[in-house]
């Protein structure tokens, strides 16, 4: 790529691009000519790679091979692992920052467009189509993008990239005037937000606290919600590691009174797992032991999978763990090794990280 190919790998001052290097860019794009030049507009707001596909889509009526290789000879594009991308992110980012900027909007919009054509319901265009609406100045679809893009990026343990998009989706959502559809999807974004957090910082970071904090106030909002379980069983486990186990039990009591009220065995179980995990922080064995192993009585293996995804452990494992702890501390060493071993089978069941 010529002189491009130094820029970036060292450091200049500002003024050597908004001058000199800002005449190597230009010249170079200068090389393409008109009725090409115009298309590399398209290109630049795809990326620094040309996602063809998209690009074939917006102009059907282009003869896309003589396009590349005419950027080609002007060593603007460039092939690399079989992908056309341009040869230097400097020609792109100079491509947008001379584009007009309703021009801007309107690409983004139309490239928005036509990889929901493309790709439809393919969460790994997710980020992709959330750039995309966030730069043609549509916050909500940007926001649903984003917390998608968040869901996905979960699912693969990328936590810290998930806890970037749902920060994102956040801080959109406070652009658009407060409805109860906003209040719901922030409630959702907050409790996605959390746990993320625990995976990256742990449940005792302060970020957690607010954002459950936050998540409790919009529950308190929306009304009767089946969230609000989670949101304290995030709080009553934040403040169980922070070692203020009173706090933490009367949580965990609020837990059970709200599986009670819906008749839930799913939710009962994580009850009695949190209202015997404070308890044996609290000293109180005995009754830590009669709750987990009630907990454990209820747990399905089949039913709780899903279980992990909001509450980070399987349940059926922390219960006979906690029920072994108890068993172990009462003096019943050998009931205490079996029940270990129970719990040991069980994550092999469960295959589960």
């Amino acid at each position: 790529a010529g002189q491009l190919d130094r820029i970036g790998s060292v450091n200049l001052p500002g003024s050597v691009f908004a001058g000199g290097m800002q005449e190597v860019v230009q010249r170079r794009l200068s090389h393409v000519p008109a009725p090409a030049s115009d298309l590399l507009n398209t290109a630049a707001v795809l990326g620094r790679e040309v996602n063809l596909d998209v690009f074939n889509a917006l102009h059907p009526e282009v003869d896309t091979a003589n396009w590349l290789n005419t950027c080609a000879d002007a060593s603007v594009l460039e092939v690399e692992n079989r992908c056309w991308r341009f040869t230097h992110d400097k020609l792109r980012e100079q491509l947008l920052i001379d584009m007009p900027n309703q021009r801007h909007v309107d690409l983004h919009t139309r490239v928005a467009q036509a990889i929901e054509q493309i790709y439809p319901n393919n969460d790994d265009y997710a980020s992709a189509l959330a750039y995309h609406w966030q730069e043609a100045g549509q916050a909500e679809k940007a926001i649903y993008y984003l917390q998608r893009a968040g869901q996905q990026t979960a699912r693969t343990s990328a936590y810290q990239e998930a806890v970037r998009f749902f920060e994102q989706a956040l801080y959109l959502l406070d652009t658009l005037q407060d409805t109860p559809e906003r209040i719901q999807q922030e409630l959702d974004l907050q409790i996605a937000l959390a746990n993320m957090l625990i995976a990256v910082k742990g449940y005792a970071a302060s970020e957690v606290e607010k954002a459950y904090e936050r998540a409790r106030l919009l529950c308190q909002r929306v009304g009767q919600t089946p969230q609000l379980f989670r949101v304290i069983w995030g709080l009553s486990s934040y403040y169980t590691i922070k070692a203020e186990f009173e706090v933490a039990h009367q949580l965990a009591q609020q837990l059970l009174a709200l599986a009670q009220r819906q008749q839930d065995p799913l939710l009962l179980v994580e009850a009695c797992r949190m209202l015997g995990s404070t308890l044996m922080f609290s000293g109180q064995a005995e009754q830590s032991v009669r709750y987990v192993s009630q907990g454990y009585n209820l747990y399905n293996p089949e039913r709780h999978k899903e279980h992990v995804q909001f509450y980070a452990t399987d349940p059926g494992v922390v219960c006979l763990c906690y029920w072994a702890w108890g068993l172990w501390l009462q003096g019943y060493t050998e009931q205490a090794r079996q029940k270990l071993d129970d719990a040991l089978a069980l994550t092999q069941l469960l295959a589960h990280p």
